[in-house]
């Protein structure tokens, strides 16, 4: 029985019949790459897309195909769905599931890992991919299903995953501008204490408010010697700001770097106004527009919007006009010519997989799924075991004085009914 696909698709495209002396087509899936996102980092927002093992079609067999009768291929789970629909989920893969790295590779990986059980990774990108790729059928409702169907029908290749993959990342660019844009734009609004230049060439090290967000914790803005040192070479993807800790003398703990760390005020903002509304994040209610998370049933924190937004204030502080993925391969030593780079682009992605890394793997375990318990029961409070009504402020005000009239009536019932031997003498 065809699989049930929400939505379905509107126009399937034919599968052409092969002749049954021709070699099948199928193509292998590929799970290598050099490294996640764009190989060149040019340009703004430049990345390229999903990339396979595609080879353009020889004339001779394209000659054949045309002489094909096209047909449509109804066993096919794949043909319930269409790009649109990949595309519009792509919007919150970008955001829950990573936001630089090739799709159509996590998806091979996932095939691989996931439904042809192979053996289990063994590189750090390898098992950085199959935790991506678990993500992603998480957020993206019946791939997963789809792709094994596929697979137990031997139909898996390279064709399916590069057209899936590819949609989903035309929704991550257009997820990642919006995103830009609304972090960029809103965080005048969510600081208080300073005014945020709205000329971005005024913002970095050279603002006072910019520069003590950026500032890496692990230094004393209030040194003279440390903000000229700052301003002069500004920092780089490896010293974390000190915006992803709670703001305050007690945010920041130097004997316990882990305690506070991704709980900033900022990015409680940034994750609030993406996932919930502008509005809320403002302190303005809740809009009436569904929000990012309520349009595509999502409920929970992860770690990649966390290292999304960091990356998102980081770009919203600095003096950077272009967002783009800045220079540098994962792992690549910090040299000098790194640095001068780094002078003019700032390492976005590096940064983004920095704290992907430190938060999924560095982290203790415990710190890990507390700070996770933490982010949910805080957006998602609900959803996460809260009460659906706010905790009385006041022991004086009515709702806590009728909570605790009811919770008297309780008590002066449950006094008044028989204990079981009492009701098993009355009984007898």
């Amino acid at each position: 029985m065809p699989l049930n696909l929400n939505p379905p698709k509107k126009t399937v495209p034919h599968k052409r019949k092969a002749k049954t002396n021709s070699t099948p087509r199928k193509r292998p899936l590929v799970t290598s790459q050099q490294q996640p996102g764009p190989s060149s980092g040019s340009g703004p927002d430049e990345e390229p897309g999903p990339s396979g093992d595609r080879q353009p079609t020889p004339p001779e067999e394209e000659d054949a195909d045309e002489d094909e009768e096209d047909e449509e291929d109804e066993e096919s789970a794949l043909a319930q769905y269409d790009e649109p629909y990949f595309q519009h989920l792509g919007r919150i893969a970008g955001r829950m599931v990573d936001n630089w790295d090739n799709f159509t590779v996590i998806i091979n990986t996932g095939v691989i890992g996931l439904i042809r059980k192979a053996d289990a990774p063994t590189t750090t990108l390898e098992k950085y991919r199959l935790r991506a790729a678990e993500r992603l059928f998480k957020v993206v409702p019946g791939l997963l299903d789809v792709l094994t169907e596929l697979e137990g029908m031997d139909d898996v290749d390279s064709d399916a995953t590069n057209m899936i993959g590819a949609a989903l990342d035309v929704g991550r660019k257009q997820t990642r501008t919006e995103d830009r844009g609304t972090v960029n734009n809103d965080a005048v609004d969510w600081i208080d204490h300073f005014k945020l230049p709205a000329n971005k060439g005024e913002r970095g090290f050279k603002n006072e408010g910019c520069g003590r967000y950026l500032c890496p914790a692990n230094l004393d803005w209030d040194d003279l010697s440390v903000r000229e040192q700052l301003v002069r070479d500004g920092s780089l993807h490896n010293r974390y700001p000190r915006f992803l800790w709670p703001s305050g003398p007690d945010g920041f703990n130097v004997g316990n770097y882990w305690s506070g760390f991704c709980r900033g005020e900022l990015l409680v903002k940034a994750v609030t106004a993406i996932l919930l509304s502008r509005s809320s994040a403002r302190g303005k209610g809740k809009s009436t527009r569904k929000g990012n998370a309520e349009l595509y049933d999502v409920e929970y924190i992860d770690f990649p919007i966390i290292a999304d937004v960091a990356m998102l204030l980081q770009f919203a502080l600095h003096t950077q006009a272009n967002f783009s993925a800045g220079p540098g391969q994962l792992g690549e030593a910090i040299t000098d010519k790194f640095r001068a780079k780094a002078r003019n682009e700032w390492p976005y992605r590096l940064f983004y997989y920095q704290i992907m890394h430190d938060l999924e793997v560095t982290m203790d375990e415990e710190d890990r799924a507390a700070l996770l318990k933490w982010w949910n029961e805080l957006i998602f409070p609900q959803v996460n075991g809260q009460d659906l009504a706010a905790q009385p402020e006041d022991e004086n005000e009515m709702r806590a004085i009728m909570t605790a009239q009811a919770e008297e009536r309780r008590r002066a019932r449950a006094a008044s009914e028989p204990t079981e031997p009492e009701a098993a003498e009355a009984a007898t």
